[in-house]
């Protein structure tokens, strides 16, 4: 998925003035198979995973690209996670549902505005990125920012408000660094232990299916928007 989504610099130095926007990924591109593969392969709840119909790419501003870039980098210079084969900090992408109270995405006219709603939480995650601050305590894993690799995990914490025959999740860049494995949960913490930079939260006791936490607004970002159907 390094495919850029831009026609040009130009082109990728207007969406990125215009941000936050979204740019709709045709079907027949090469990352609309990858984002809707990923989608479908990790669905794990039932037989049959919703069809995805639309992908938007979420174009970030500056103010939050660069200080994800700069924890990317600190991250990896601790570990040098690219001598491994892997991405720089370990970077992975995962889902992440929540409450759209709005119709972005869906076809149509506004399908690429972002609503102004205070309580629609994918536009303001979409507008703003994540806010460790207004997670919830006494989670599985304390105060931080959950993803998940399963879809329909994600899509669980999905709430749909106003009318559409749609769903609407996100999936993000997160960057997983030294993650520290977890299976049994603790709901007191508010960060990774000492010398880790994530969790990652795998089936045992009192979990189903796998989690990634991180406890800094600087380790996530939203990265597509993903439309499927109900």
């Amino acid at each position: 998925m390094t495919r850029s989504a831009f026609c040009s610099a130009s082109c990728s130095k207007t969406a990125t003035q215009n941000a936050p926007s979204l740019l709709a990924v045709p079907n027949d591109d090469p990352t609309f198979t990858i984002v809707a593969n990923q989608f479908t392969n990790e669905w794990k709840h039932t037989a049959t995973p919703p069809a995805v119909r639309f992908v938007y790419r979420i174009v970030l501003t500056n103010q939050l690209k660069d200080p994800f870039e700069n924890r990317r980098d600190s991250i990896e210079r601790k570990n040098n996670f690219k001598s491994q084969g892997m991405l720089e900090a370990n970077e992975r992408r995962r889902w992440h549902g929540t409450r759209r109270e709005c119709r972005v995405g869906d076809p149509g006219p506004g399908a690429l505005t972002l609503c102004s709603s205070a309580t629609c939480y994918l536009c303001i995650i979409m507008r703003k990125s994540f806010d460790v601050s207004k997670c919830s305590f006494g989670c599985l894993f304390g105060r931080g920012i959950y993803t998940s690799g399963t879809s329909s995990k994600s899509d669980t914490y999905v709430t749909q408000v106003a009318s559409s025959k749609y769903r609407a999740m996100l999936m993000t860049r997160v960057l997983a660094g030294n993650a520290i494995k977890f299976t049994v949960p603790d709901p007191t913490l508010v960060s990774a232990p000492p010398g880790y930079d994530a969790i990652r939260g795998v089936p045992g006791s009192g979990l189903l299916y796998d989690e990634l936490i991180v406890y800094d607004n600087d380790q996530v970002r939203p990265f597509y928007l993903v439309i499927y159907d109900t």
